[in-house]
């Protein structure tokens, strides 16, 4: 895929498998003091040097260090999002154990639906008569009076004044966190934090129900 602007619109353009469709670049870095400094700058080029009219959108970047040798899978955004990079990451790992394993021939799951397909589907059930049960408690959700967080009168919101924390939390708790504690009702790290956020919501301002997004469900806590 490219995108090239037209007039005053971008058009998107599958070239098919003509052309370059990744681009590989090698740094032997075996022998350096600070392997993990260059790796860093080296990957910061490589994202910003994308070239969205020309492409490729697909960069890898092969690192050796005195270490081990390290793959950098760069995807421009536009072509590919967080649901798809586990896709991918699936049959990367199933392809490389393969390998690995001296097969000759490297198999793979089977495509899924196209985008297309997937959206005429879409399109069909929200005309159908399951969806339009539903309408009801939607529109009953959509009027749910939900308030503005407290601000200080008189303070704008300006990036300047905003404050950014970071919390690092240690392999043990991470693994925890990821595979054990969706345990007892079947969630995801997704609900774990969503859940998190409005208890936190909660306990500031008092109120019991949040708007996660614009027009979002509110999420009673």
């Amino acid at each position: 895929m490219v995108f090239r602007r037209e007039s005053d619109q971008v058009i998107a353009y599958n070239r098919g498998l003509e052309g370059e469709i990744y681009r590989l670049t090698e740094v032997d870095l075996r022998g350096e003091t600070d392997a993990s400094a260059q790796i860093g700058a080296e990957a910061a080029r490589m994202q910003a040097g994308f070239d969205l009219a020309g492409g490729p959108l697909l960069q890898l970047g092969w690192f050796r260090t005195d270490a081990g040798d390290h793959l950098l899978l760069i995807i421009h955004h536009l072509v590919v999002d967080g649901v798809s990079w586990r896709i991918l990451f699936e049959d990367l790992a199933s392809a490389y154990e393969q390998a690995l394993a001296g097969k000759a021939k490297i198999d793979l799951q089977e495509k899924s639906h196209s985008f297309r397909t997937w959206s005429e589907r879409l399109n069909s059930y929200a005309q159908s008569r399951e969806a339009a049960r539903e309408l009801k408690y939607w529109r009953e959700i959509d009027r749910t009076d939900l308030l503005p967080l407290p601000r200080k009168e008189g303070k704008a919101s300006r990036l300047k004044d905003s404050r950014t924390v970071s919390v690092a939390l240690d392999e043990q708790y991470t693994k925890r966190l990821l595979t054990q504690s969706h345990g007892a009702y079947s969630t995801e790290i997704n609900d774990l934090l969503l859940a998190a956020l409005g208890m936190t919501i909660r306990e500031w301002t008092g109120q019991q129900e949040v708007a996660v997004s614009w027009r979002a469900t509110g999420v009673r806590i």
